[in-house]
């Protein structure tokens, strides 16, 4: 897991450090930095499952930040597609 993390990072730094406004590397209009944030969520809330050390109303209020930030992706492509 820590190797995993590891190249997830550096990964991560170098779209950032590189990729200057977050729109240089996409993938079917999906820029590379959303999937890594994405990836990255998901990772790090595997981990705290895994590890079972996170309070409660820490997981409700992940859950409900992720389900707005879902919300509003699926307006953006609607909003998209739409045009």
């Amino acid at each position: 897991m820590q190797g995993l993390l590891k190249i997830l990072f550096i990964i991560t730094l170098l779209e950032l450090f590189l990729g200057g406004g977050g729109r240089v590397f996409e993938f079917g209009g999906i820029p590379l930095r959303m999937l890594l944030f994405i990836l990255n969520i998901i990772l790090i809330g595997a981990l705290y499952v895994y590890k079972s050390s996170i309070p409660q109303y820490v997981v409700i209020l992940s859950l409900a930040i992720l389900a707005i930030l879902f919300v509003y992706a699926v307006l953006g492509l609607v909003n998209e597609i739409g045009r």
